[in-house]
C-alpha cells in the first residue's frame, strides 16, 4: 500500500493505491520506494462494505443480499443459504474492492 495524506494521527494515512500480489520485481521496487505490506486484516462496518461492493461488483452485493435474506438461523448462529452465496462471482475483496475504492486508511505496525 502506498501511503497517502496523514489522517492527523501518527502512523494512520490514506491509502493511495492499494495493489494486490505485485509480481516480485514490482514488490521489490515497492519495498525500496516505501509501500506498507498488507497484513490481510481489514476493518469496516456491513454497510460500508455491502455499498463498495454494489458500487465495483454489483452481482457480489447481489450475491449477499439474497445468501442473507435466505439465511436459516441454526442454534443461534446464522446460516446464509448456500446455493445464494454460491452464486457469488470467485473474487477475493482485494481485488473486488480494496485496490478500487478510494475509502481506505492504513495504519501502519512495526
Amino acid at each position: 500500500m502506498r501511503r497517502g495524506e496523514s489522517l492527523g494521527i501518527a502512523g494512520v494515512a490514506k491509502v493511495a493505491a492499494f495493489v494486490e500480489k505485485p509480481d516480485a520485481a514490482t514488490a521489490a521496487r515497492y519495498v525500496a520506494d516505501g509501500y506498507l505490506w498488507n497484513s490481510g486484516n481489514f476493518l469496516f462496518g456491513a454497510e460500508t462494505l455491502l455499498s463498495e461492493l454494489a458500487r465495483f461488483e454489483p452481482e457480489m452485493a447481489r450475491a449477499v443480499v439474497a445468501a442473507v435474506d435466505q439465511a436459516s438461523l441454526d442454534l443461534g448462529f446464522v446460516r446464509l443459504d448456500a446455493e445464494a452465496f454460491g452464486a457469488a462471482p470467485q473474487k477475493s475483496i482485494d481485488y473486488a474492492v480494496m485496490e478500487r475504492t478510494d475509502r481506505t486508511a492504513v495504519i501502519e505496525g512495526r
